[in-house]
C-alpha cells in the first residue's frame, strides 16, 4: 500500500526516513496463513540486547529460540526514541534489519514501540520533543523519582505517535517477516494521581492511538496489551464497564487483538482477572489473543506446562510472547518454556478470528484528522 493512501485525512510534519537493506523473500504462506492479513500464530521469544534498540543475533537463547522448529519467531521491543532521535527524522534500520534476520532465520517478528519505562534508571525512551513540546511524560510522582512514563490521554501526544505509527508501517507492512505490532500495557503508574488525569480521557486517548496503529497496518496483526487500569475510586462494575467499552472498541471497532502482560491472570500479584480476564472467552475465535508471559510471571510458581496449557486451552492464544528471563532465580526460566514448547510440539490456536477475516484487504478509516506542525 502506497505511503500515501495509508496518511488519508493526515497532515503530517516533513520526515526523513532511513532504511537499512533490502527485504527478503517469502516462503508461500500455508492455506491456513492464506489472509490479506499476515497470520503466523505461534510461541515467540522476547529477544532484546537490554537497551531496547533491536535484536541481538547472538547468545544461547536466540540460538535456541532460532534452532527450535516449534518457536514461530521472536518478540523485540524498540524505544520511540531509537526509531524517531529527533523530531520527524524516523530511523528504522534496526526493525529492517531484525526483520530480515528472522526473514534468514526461517522465523516472524512481532514489533513493540515502548513509550515508558518501569525502572527509575532507564533513559528517556520518547525523543525530547515529546517532554518539550506536548508535556506528555512525568518521571516523579510526589517527588519521589519513576521510570518516565507517558500520558496517552494528552492529544498531542496521539498525534505524534500516530504519526511514528503512520511511518513504521510505510517502511515494514509489507515485508514477509512481520507478524504484527502490539501495543504497551495499559498500565501506567501513578497517572491516576495526575490533575489533568480522568479515566474516560485515558480510555479514548489510548483507543484513538491503537486505531492509528490498526489503520496504518493493512497486513501486520495489530494487538493491545490490556492490563489493570480505571480502578482509582470506581467500583469494580465501573471499572468492568469501561474495560468493556475499552476492548470492544479495540476488536470491535477497529479490527484488533488482545491481550494481558502475563499468561496466568488469576496468579499475577493484581488479578489481572478483574476486570479483563473476560475478553478471552468472549473474543475466542472473534479477535487474536496474544498474552506476554512478562519476566515476574516466572516468580509465581507456575510450572511451563501450566502456563502453557492455560495460555492456549483457557485464554484460547493465537501467538503467546515469552519473556527472556534466563537466570536461575526464579522457579523456572525461558529454557524450561522452550522445552515445554517443544514437547508439545508449539501447541497454539491458529483459528483465523472473524475480526481479521473481515478486514483483510479493507483499510480502516484514519482515526481523525491529526494536525501536526513545526
Amino acid at each position: 500500500m502506497s505511503t500515501m493512501k495509508r496518511l488519508i485525512g493526515v497532515l503530517l510534519i516533513p520526515a526523513v526516513v532511513f532504511f537499512a537493506g533490502a527485504l527478503a523473500t517469502s516462503p508461500r504462506a500455508t492455506a491456513a496463513e492464506e489472509t490479506a492479513k499476515n497470520w503466523f500464530p505461534g510461541h515467540y521469544i522476547f529477544l532484546i540486547d537490554g537497551t531496547y534498540t533491536g535484536l541481538v543475533p547472538t547468545g544461547t537463547l536466540y540460538q535456541a529460540a532460532k534452532s527450535n522448529p516449534y518457536v514461530r519467531g521472536y518478540f523485540v521491543q524498540y524505544d520511540w526514541v531509537v526509531l524517531e532521535p529527533t523530531k520527524g527524522n524516523y530511523d528504522f534500520s534496526k526493525v529492517i534489519a531484525d526483520l530480515n534476520t528472522a526473514q534468514r532465520d526461517g522465523k516472524k517478528l512481532w514489533v513493540m514501540v515502548m513509550d515508558r519505562k518501569f525502572n527509575a534508571n532507564h533513559p528517556l525512551p520518547v525523543p525530547q520533543y515529546i517532554v518539550n513540546e506536548c508535556k506528555a511524560m512525568y518521571n516523579t510522582l510526589n517527588g519521589v523519582p519513576m521510570g518516565w512514563k507517558s500520558k496517552p490521554y494528552n492529544v498531542c501526544f496521539q498525534n505524534y505517535m500516530i504519526a511514528l505509527y503512520q511511518q513504521l508501517a510505510s517502511a515494514i507492512d509489507d515485508h514477509p517477516a512481520l507478524a504484527g505490532v502490539m501495543t504497551e500495557e495499559t498500565s501506567v503508574a501513578g497517572i491516576e494521581d495526575l490533575p489533568d488525569y480522568t479515566h474516560q480521557s485515558y480510555l479514548d486517548g489510548m483507543v484513538r492511538i491503537f486505531a492509528g496503529l490498526a489503520s496504518a497496518f493493512e497486513k501486520g496483526v495489530s494487538i493491545q496489551l490490556a492490563n489493570y487500569a480505571f480502578s482509582g475510586g470506581n467500583t469494580s462494575e465501573q471499572r468492568r464497564a469501561l474495560a468493556e467499552e475499552f476492548i470492544e472498541k479495540i476488536a470491535e471497532k477497529n479490527n484488533g487483538g488482545i491481550g494481558t502482560p502475563d499468561v496466568i491472570l488469576a496468579k499475577t500479584p493484581m488479578t489481572l482477572r478483574e476486570p479483563f480476564g473476560f475478553m478471552y472467552d468472549k473474543y475466542q475465535n472473534v479477535a487474536p489473543i496474544a498474552p506476554h508471559h512478562q519476566w515476574m510471571s516466572y516468580d509465581l510458581g507456575v510450572d511451563p506446562e501450566t502456563s502453557l496449557n492455560y495460555a492456549v486451552d483457557v485464554a484460547h492464544s493465537n501467538f503467546v510472547m515469552w519473556a527472556h528471563r534466563t537466570d536461575t532465580t526464579g522457579k523456572y526460566n525461558v529454557f524450561d518454556v522452550l522445552n515445554e514448547i517443544t514437547r508439545q510440539k508449539g501447541r497454539i490456536n491458529t483459528n483465523v478470528p472473524q475480526n481479521i477475516r473481515d478486514s483483510s484487504g479493507q483499510s480502516l478509516p484514519a482515526p481523525g484528522e491529526l494536525r501536526i506542525t513545526n
